[in-house]
């Protein structure tokens, strides 16, 4: 079967030997778009007659099942199954959970014990530091003798092991026994 082409010109398709008519006949060209267009339809309509029967073939027996089979409404039925992977995903606390929960809030109890105590004596010391009533430590005194001497440079230096052994130095003196 030949297939005819609607805009080859009729001239070149007699020489062919084509004579059969188009099918649009002698009609103009923008007239023929227009017949083609409205003859195959929007591409649109047929990928949204599609997915809504493949939509109408997975609903449907989801709600035969729950009509007929469950006795009860699809909604219903959706919101058993949500739940039941919801139990098997996060099952409930056990003793065991409740047991760990119980020492966990006991442990944080007594580190916020810990930080309020450990707060107020902070609190107490600063206090304390901006009214003075912290009494400093009293400086230790050296007790031994104190080596003085120039040396070199005539730079006086002080020392508690002694005397330098090597090196020039004058004016030693034992200072503090």
């Amino acid at each position: 079967m030949t297939v005819i082409n609607p805009n080859f010109p009729e001239k070149k398709r007699a020489a062919r030997g084509e004579n059969r008519p188009t099918q649009y006949g002698n009609i103009s060209s923008t007239r023929k778009r227009q017949l083609y267009i409205l003859n195959s339809g929007s591409p649109a309509w047929g990928i949204t007659w599609r997915v809504l029967l493949i939509c109408a073939m997975i609903d449907l027996p989801i709600w035969a099942y729950f009509n007929f089979v469950k006795n009860i409404s699809m909604w219903e039925g959706l919101q058993q199954v949500r739940n039941e992977i919801q139990m098997k995903i996060n099952p409930p606390k056990t003793a065991h959970n409740k047991e760990e929960n119980h020492l966990k809030i006991e442990a944080e109890e007594a580190n916020r014990k810990f930080l309020e105590k450990r707060m107020e004596i902070i609190k107490k010391e600063t206090i304390a530091a901006e009214t003075n009533e912290i009494k400093l430590a009293e400086p230790k005194q050296f007790k031994g003798a104190v080596y003085s001497w120039n040396n070199e440079k005539g730079v006086r230096i002080f020392s508690n092991t002694g005397f330098p052994k090597d090196g020039k130095y004058t004016d030693g003196k034992i200072e503090i026994q």
